[in-house]
């Protein structure tokens, strides 16, 4: 009995491996080409004139990247860390080199001397999504920081823009949203940092503008309160500005307010975005809103 059993093991071993094999990654180029949402946030470490250890900048990021069939790839970022406290664009052009197990690697040349920009991927869901982290630091300085990709359309930038702007032109959709915040406020003394953290929910009014109520916590200090949203531009690459308005149970404007640059996905059912100009000090970090329902926010 005993010998039965283990020559049905044996079978059912060898009969699994082609199976398990089969199941194992395999991606390509053609995985990841078109164009995509990219939204990221860290930690730089640079080092001060007469310092003698790293200081903690916290940043953040957002952008539009495509990739192309060549295994070029092309990133266009606005960020903003709290050293300058102002955002800021740059667009990178480098090489994508795409491995069978999913990883990937993307270099790319930059203005500072000496410094090529190299960052490592994985591939996930079927080539539409991609996690990052820096491999060198940004901007010549060590840096912890990790980003996110989300493909927008198969097709790279402008080669898609028609059939993409398509799905962003009527704005946000309407119905019931959610958002959150994430990241540090600088008030306007740029030595102090204060952890901030928000939650929304509210909906999209008939003129296209998110509006509800929202809980803030700024350092350990939660409040409630409203907020409204205004798009100030929105461009044919599905990015823009919008004005967002944090006000407080007692009518006082909420830090965390201001205006922000954003990425608009899905037709318009998802928002990226970034924090540009603060109204009560600058906010750094990321957000995203997204729409959980068709149905009118009440």
């Amino acid at each position: 009995m005993r010998h039965r059993y283990l020559r049905w093991f044996a079978v059912l071993a060898v009969a699994g491996c082609p199976a398990a094999l089969m199941a194992q990654p395999n991606c390509s180029i053609q995985d990841v080409v078109g164009t995509w949402a990219v939204q990221g946030q860290g930690t730089m470490l640079p080092t001060l004139p007469g310092a003698t250890a790293p200081i903690a900048v916290p940043g953040a990021d957002i952008g539009i990247a495509y990739i192309d069939f060549d295994r070029t790839v092309t990133l266009t970022v606005t960020g903003i860390t709290a050293r300058s406290g102002a955002a800021a664009a740059q667009t990178l052009s480098g090489s994508f080199t795409v491995n069978p197990d999913c990883t990937a690697i993307a270099t790319a040349p930059t203005p500072i001397p000496g410094f090529t920009f190299k960052e490592q991927f994985v591939i996930l869901n079927q080539g539409n999504e991609m996690w990052t982290l820096a491999l060198n630091g940004l901007s010549g300085k060590p840096a912890v920081w990790q980003c996110h990709w989300t493909k927008i359309s198969p097709v790279p930038w402008p080669a898609s823009a028609p059939d993409w702007y398509s799905n962003c032109s009527t704005g946000l959709a309407r119905g019931t949203w959610v958002g959150r915040y994430d990241g540090v406020l600088l008030p306007f003394d740029p030595s102090a940092r204060m952890p901030l953290g928000v939650v929304l929910m509210g909906g999209v009014t008939h003129v296209g503008e998110l509006e509800g109520s929202l809980s803030t916590s700024l350092s350990g200090k939660v409040s409630a309160g409203t907020f409204a949203t205004k798009i100030t531009q929105l461009n044919l690459d599905c990015t823009g500005t919008w004005t967002v308005t944090l006000t407080g149970a007692d009518g006082a404007p909420l830090p965390g307010g201001g205006v922000e640059q954003f990425i608009m996905l899905d037709g318009g059912k998802e928002i990226w975005t970034i924090s540009a100009e603060g109204v009560a000090g600058t906010p750094v970090g990321t957000g995203r809103w997204r729409q959980i329902s068709s149905a009118e926010y009440r």
